[in-house]
């Protein structure tokens, strides 16, 4: 090998072993990935980044208007942001031979929340006007709807008055939006029903035969109303405001009672006219069923005619002995029967009677006929009667079964006259009774 060839040799060798030991240079890829956690553009945000570059040993980050506004992690910690706006994420990565860098930009809306609050104008009584006030903010698009309501929608954010008619819950919802996203708020009104009136009456227990003077109940009978005004033309009301009162007439004729309710929004009226008869001062009774000796106790056999009812044995008591006006006996089979005086019925070996008074009674009158009996519409008949002097003579008359019809005259320790025409005997053990009518003054106008 000659010199040249072995110099030439030795350089190339060197060259060789020189490159072997040159760094080599990597390329560098500044990349990453943001993430809006939940998909929730609207302030404040949260953003998570995923680094994805190549190559690189150092990385410097920019987050314009985020917190941490910058980071030389390799995976930065999630950034917020509190205001809405276009923002730039900055990402440098680098190693000794090359420099990248990449940048994003996001736009971040404003805050977004639905809510409302709302008034009714007046009050709950159908039809109810509301007010909507709309405290929700952030949305470029509201959305009503007012379930039973008028108008049933609206867009826009604040809507007119609303106007719900029929009672009960309705649901109102609103709607707020932007380009990204939508929330809702929901609330209910409740509507109560529209005023109404009405009223019963009822003439009171001792004027049930609507003749003057009478005494009468009414009621008011309203929806919804707040406020009651009685009027009528010839009677006496005793509190012309209340719901319920009671009217007084002195006078037979024709009355019309008239009940104006209101409740702040309508005001409603209503009348009826009712007919009151001239005072015959005679009670007219039908049906009363006296029991004989052994019903005593279920059916009963001692009148109470301040109450027009029958009373049974265990009814009786100290306070309302001295009201009985008379005691039916009877044996079974109606064999032998009579009325009593209710001061003389331990005579029939019935119990006493605590503070009973004495009834004059005929069991036996000629005076007053069946047919004399059913035409009687007021008491002049039984004022010319002479029932407390004849009585002194009729005291041990009986009459049994087959006595129908049977007329049964008396005057009460009050003076009351008054007549009973027994209209049958009913057969059924002990337990028999007879069906009579029973026509008697109300009170004591003299002879």
């Amino acid at each position: 090998m000659n010199k040249s060839f072995k110099v030439l040799l030795i350089i190339f060798i060197s060259y060789l072993y020189v490159s072997c030991f040159k760094e080599t240079s990597v390329p560098v890829v500044s990349d990453f990935d943001i993430e809006v956690v939940n998909n929730d553009y609207s302030v404040p945000v949260t953003i998570r980044v995923t680094n994805k570059s190549i190559g690189a040993d150092l990385y410097e980050w920019t987050f314009e208007g985020g917190e941490p506004a910058q980071s030389t992690q390799v995976t930065p910690e999630d950034i917020i942001y509190q205001t809405s706006g276009e923002y730039i994420l900055r990402l440098e990565a680098w190693n000794t031979s090359e420099h990248k860098v990449k940048e994003l930009s996001i736009r971040l809306d404003s805050a977004i929340h639905a809510e409302f609050t709302y008034d009714v104008l007046i009050n709950h009584f159908s039809p109810v006007e509301v007010a909507l006030v709309n405290t929700g903010y952030g949305g470029s698009h509201y959305y009503w709807e007012f379930e039973g309501g008028v108008p049933q929608t609206y867009e826009g954010r604040i809507p007119p008055p609303i106007v719900f008619t029929e009672p009960g819950l309705h649901k109102i919802n609103l709607q707020v939006s932007n380009a990204r996203e939508r929330v809702e708020f929901a609330d209910t009104l409740f509507v109560l029903p529209a005023l109404s009136v009405d009223f019963t009456w009822q003439p009171s227990k001792d004027d049930y035969d609507m003749e003057a003077p009478l005494e009468m109940d009414v009621a008011a009978q309203c929806v919804s109303a707040l406020s009651y005004s009685w009027k009528v033309t010839g009677g006496q009301i005793e509190n012309d405001s209340s719901v319920n009162t009671k009217i007084h007439f002195d006078k037979a004729g024709e009355y019309e009672i008239i009940l104006e309710a209101t409740n702040n929004k309508e005001t409603k009226r209503i009348s009826k006219t009712i007919k009151i008869s001239e005072n015959s001062n005679l009670y007219k009774i039908a049906d009363l069923k006296f029991g004989i000796t052994t019903a005593l106790n279920t059916i009963g056999g001692y009148y109470f005619s301040r109450n027009r009812d029958i009373l049974t044995t265990d009814e009786i008591t100290s306070q309302n002995g001295s009201s009985i006006d008379l005691v039916f006996w009877g044996l079974i089979d109606f064999v032998q029967c009579c009325f009593l005086s209710p001061d003389a019925a331990t005579s029939k070996a019935l119990p006493s009677i605590p503070g009973a008074r004495h009834t004059w009674v005929i069991n036996n009158p000629e005076m007053l006929t069946s047919n004399q009996f059913d035409k009687m519409e007021n008491d002049s008949l039984l004022r010319r009667f002479s029932i407390k002097e004849a009585s002194e003579v009729c005291t041990d008359f009986y009459f049994s079964g087959a006595d129908v019809p049977q007329i049964i005259l008396f005057e009460t320790a009050d003076h009351r006259k008054g007549a009973i025409k027994i209209k049958k005997f009913v057969y059924d053990g002990a337990d028999s009774y007879i069906l009579t009518d029973i026509k008697i003054q109300k009170k004591d106008i003299g002879f």
